[in-house]
């Protein structure tokens, strides 16, 4: 791994439309490697008891460097946002 970003964490109690009531925590990234020059995603635990915690949902998106070279600049941050990785 060359780089990795944590770019927010979020915590939700008792979310609106939960299968579970609780404490929720997402925290969305961005990783870089030397051959794929972007996954993004984000990762959400839920709460157990005794401040334990269970991983619910992981999303992630990967675009390879090849592909990611041939994507002009400007076009990049929608790609981005197609991905999940939208800030």
């Amino acid at each position: 791994m060359e780089a990795a970003t944590v770019w927010r964490v979020t915590v939700y109690d008792n979310p609106q439309g939960a299968p579970t009531p609780g404490t929720y925590i997402a925290a969305d990234y961005e990783i870089e490697y030397e051959s794929i020059a972007l996954q993004c995603g984000y990762l959400m635990w839920f709460e157990l008891p005794k401040q334990r915690y269970v991983v619910l949902r992981e999303e992630s998106g990967i675009l390879p460097a090849e592909i990611v070279e041939r994507i002009p600049e400007d076009q990049l941050p929608e790609v981005k946002i197609q991905l999940g990785c939208a800030r």
